[in-house]
């Protein structure tokens, strides 16, 4: 009979371990040997990921990208040990699309990495703050111009507004009296 102290081998035997080998012959002779078994495990991890995520900024024109996010059940023989993305925190300064590498490294250090298609937008409007009223003195010429800065009291956005607008600037006489001007502010994004 030949045996050994151990035949099957799992995820939880890689590495270097000893087992023993036994020999014995019909008068029932024994000799025993150590033998140092070592268990690889050379399988790379199975990627499994969204092929395009969205990713919304927040009111402070920040978001934060996690591996699980792009994730659609990657796997590995043994486990997977260290999850990676080349960028999770992303600003204004990200906004549009971009690529972002998913990488995944089992305990033996078999990588596998793919790129998944990423789009940071802002999807949040300008906050407006102007005054409720304001009056605009003619010159000499019976002229005036209004800017946007003179209604606007601390307006803000997550990222920047890009275009501020009046609905009217210029104004004469023909203007005297009390009328509307609409105070609009767009960001980057529209």
């Amino acid at each position: 009979d030949k045996l050994l102290s151990k035949t099957s081998f799992t995820c939880v035997d890689l590495g270097t371990s000893k087992i023993t080998f036994s020999a014995k012959d019909a008068s029932g002779n024994t000799s025993t040997a150590e033998v140092n078994i070592t268990v690889l495990d050379e399988v790379k991890p199975i990627l499994k990921t969204k092929a395009a995520y969205t990713l919304k900024l927040d009111a402070e024109g920040k978001a934060t990208l996690s591996w699980e996010d792009l994730d659609e059940g990657s796997s590995d023989n043994c486990s997977i040990k260290d999850k990676l993305l080349s960028k999770t925190s992303f600003t204004c300064a990200d906004l549009g699309t971009s690529k972002v590498t998913f990488n995944a490294k089992d305990a033996s250090g078999n990588t596998s990495s793919t790129e998944v298609t990423l789009t940071v937008v802002d999807e949040i409007k300008p906050i407006l703050k102007a005054r409720s009223a304001y009056i605009l003195k003619l010159d000499a010429e019976g002229k005036a111009t209004l800017k946007w800065e003179d209604l606007d009291e601390g307006s803000s956005d997550n990222c920047s507004i890009k275009d501020k607008l009046l609905s009217k600037t210029s104004f004469t006489c023909a203007d005297l009296g009390t009328s509307k001007v609409t105070f609009t502010a767009k960001d980057a994004r529209g």
